[in-house]
């Protein structure tokens, strides 16, 4: 049911806490384990999902209300490929990648929505016969087929203004610096990787993934590449009562574990998540 190598990932997790265990680990302890971290992706899957469709509405209605276009992110006008980047060797990368997978990839993507009939049959408007057959297809279609880390790339490479004007687009501040908008995409990169661990069902707890820079008003992080960053990132970025919500249920879900001897999040964890400041 689990698969040998899967199951291992487990009892490897439980083999670096055997100190805290204080005996070597179980069977009945791996299944624990694993079944914890089973309801785990599934409760955190549901904020990422959240962030997710935010995202993709907050982006394409910013824009495309700012430029007056609905196909704004085909416009090669409306990015910047260096990602506004001062070091040398990352603005070549930037610009590197645009050219030759970003860009192109968007082109690609939506010619093929447009045209593969036996993929999208849905949308035979946008093909010959069809009302809005001589038009792209917008961007709130578009962002609904494609992957959240298309998105989360869409976001990086727009032009900083529509970044800026996105973050009050759908923040509480009215002004959002461009140390903060490089924090915010390193948040929603954090919440894609969270995402995509929970949705493949693979190993969730002692996962370590991309950096999450901090907020300057913020000194809570123990580790800027654990889980408790991940949740960090989802505080920054969920409304106040799923934020409520969150920590409720991940309080209440850590009950069916022994979080003091696993570590699975930092002893202090909740004390920490209060004092994250509203973004």
């Amino acid at each position: 049911y689990i698969g040998y190598f899967r199951a291992s990932r487990y009892a490897k997790f439980l083999l670096t806490k055997t100190n805290n265990i204080g005996s070597k680990p179980t069977h009945n302890m791996l299944i624990d384990i694993y079944y914890f971290d089973v309801q785990l992706r599934k409760l955190l899957f549901e904020y990422c999902k959240y962030v997710e469709i935010q995202l993709k509405t907050n982006i394409s209605e910013c824009v495309s209300l700012t430029t007056g276009d609905q196909c704004f992110y085909l416009d090669d006008e409306n990015y910047t490929p260096s990602c506004s980047e001062k070091d040398a060797n990352k603005r070549r990368k930037n610009i590197k990648f645009y050219n030759t997978k970003f860009f192109p990839n968007l082109k690609k993507q939506e010619k093929e929505l447009r045209q593969n009939v036996h993929k999208y049959p849905e949308l035979v408007q946008y093909r010959k016969g069809g009302e809005f057959n001589t038009q792209k297809i917008p961007c709130w279609i578009y962002f609904s087929y494609v992957e959240f880390g298309n998105i989360c790339m869409i976001y990086k490479y727009l032009s900083l203004k529509y970044k800026k004007k996105i973050l009050k687009y759908a923040h509480s501040k009215t002004k959002y610096s461009k140390q903060e908008v490089e924090q915010f995409i390193t948040w929603i990169e954090a919440i894609k990787n969270l995402r995509n661990t929970c949705c493949h069902h693979n190993i969730l707890v002692g996962k370590t993934s991309s950096i999450v820079l901090e907020n300057s008003k913020d000194s809570v992080l123990i580790s800027n590449t654990d889980l408790f960053s991940r949740l960090y990132a989802l505080k920054k970025l969920l409304p106040k009562d799923k934020v409520n919500d969150l920590k409720k249920n991940v309080k209440q879900l850590l009950k069916k574990i022994n979080n003091e001897q696993l570590e699975i999040l930092p002893l202090d964890w909740e004390a920490r998540f209060d004092i994250i400041c509203e973004f």
